[in-house]
């Protein structure tokens, strides 16, 4: 039996994607590693320690993370990519929401000095990675601003307000993610039929290995 039969869950009811797709995707896929406060979204831990996550919960999440943002102004939501793979999505996301994205280093100050050059006051932010992040995670907390997130089963989620659990080291989980969540905003906003789908596929917002403006 492969892992992808072992790892399967018995899931009722519509998700965004069918199952495979998640699945296909790695999505689920954790590490080895988990702290207290993922441990509710995890499903099972297989036999060689890899923590796999609710599929559901993983769906759920990206359904609320799309209404909250699509409460606020465009331009307001900041995306930062915080890691590689997540650069193009990040970039996709934000030139069809209207989101702001940031994908390079981060300059410490850009949330907390006003006399910095590039100081930015977004009413959200959205990061990629706290484990790259955490200069970011550092500065939302000061500035008081909502902070959303992909987490790992072992991400640190202090200061996060709104966990998404995921595989967040993947070109594939990250361009999906980024893809529904993109649709599901323009669909909240009516943008888009609530059975209407974005005019490309999720692998459009896959970051290319020569791609990335992290290191």
């Amino acid at each position: 039996m492969s892992s992808d039969e072992t790892e399967r869950q018995n899931i009722e009811g519509e998700l965004l994607v069918p199952q495979e797709t998640y699945m296909l995707s790695g999505i689920h896929i954790g590490t080895e590693a988990e702290i207290k406060a993922m441990k509710g979204f995890i499903y099972k831990v297989r036999n060689d320690g890899i923590h796999i996550f609710d599929l559901k919960k993983i769906d759920e999440r990206l359904r609320v993370t799309a209404k909250m943002l699509a409460r606020y102004e465009p331009n307001g939501v900041l995306v930062v990519a915080a890691s590689r793979f997540a650069v193009r999505p990040v970039q996709r996301f934000a030139e069809l929401t209207g989101a702001t994205a940031f994908v390079e280093r981060f300059t410490p100050g850009l949330l907390t000095n006003p006399n910095l050059p590039g100081y930015m006051e977004p009413q959200v932010v959205f990061l990629s990675n706290t484990e790259g992040g955490g200069q970011v995670v550092s500065e939302v907390s000061l500035a008081g601003i909502p902070l959303v997130a992909f987490c790992d089963s072992n991400s640190p989620v202090e200061y996060v307000d709104l966990i998404i659990p995921m595989n967040n080291r993947s070109r594939r989980s990250l361009a999906l993610a980024y893809w529904l969540l993109a649709r599901q905003v323009l669909r909240e906003r009516g943008q888009l039929g609530a059975q209407e789908d974005l005019p490309e596929g999720p692998e459009s917002f896959e970051t290319e290995a020569e791609e990335g403006g992290i290191e």
